[in-house]
């Protein structure tokens, strides 16, 4: 057998897309197309071979796709985007999942963050006045269907925004929400 047809996909959506390098050419690659040389120029910590063997990984897998080919340095290359919707994990996606798991896809998602902060922070060019990092926690005490709500209300409020292009004076930022269940209140004793 070889050494292609030994290489097995991850069983589920979520552990495709939370493996760390894969999640990180994921963040790299959301909004832009970009060839992997462009991507392991903004993460040149990652092997190039590593980083050739994920992409392949996400393609195979239906999570990017080659949008068109062009040439760098004479040599024709593909350029790669993330297939539309392919980066959320629904809960059909972890319904099997353990809590060890949940913990693990989580852990992932807060180190792609602090990664690509700390990328930014040693790029020559991050200019941390301009765009300053933003940070907030609330509490929300909210029903099922509230939840639900709440979910439309932000993802219609997001719409336009994620409708901007670059240019014009525009910077690409990363936008990440969380929304943590949390413990009921302790009894009082």
């Amino acid at each position: 057998m070889s050494k292609e047809a030994k290489r097995e996909m991850p069983t589920t959506k979520a552990m495709l897309i939370t493996h760390p390098v894969r999640a990180r050419i994921l963040t790299a690659l959301m909004g832009r197309p970009l060839t992997t040389q462009q991507i392991a120029a903004l993460l040149p910590d990652i092997p190039l071979p590593s980083l050739y063997r994920h992409v392949r990984t996400l393609v195979e897998g239906g999570i990017l796709k080659a949008v068109e080919e062009v040439r760098v340095n004479g040599a024709l290359t593909k350029v790669y985007a993330v297939q539309e919707g392919q980066t959320h994990i629904h809960p059909a996606d972890v319904r099997d999942a353990s809590r060890a798991d949940h913990l693990s896809y989580f852990t992932t998602f807060l180190n792609v963050l602090a990664e690509t902060y700390r990328g930014y922070l040693e790029w020559e060019g991050a200019d941390l006045s301009e765009m300053p990092v933003h940070s907030l926690m609330e509490t929300l005490t909210l029903d099922r269907e509230e939840y639900a709500q709440f979910m439309e209300a932000l993802r219609a409020f997001l719409q336009p925004w994620r409708e901007k292009t670059s240019g014009d004076g525009r910077h690409r930022l990363i936008f990440a929400h969380l929304i943590i269940p949390d413990r009921p209140d302790p009894p009082l004793s």
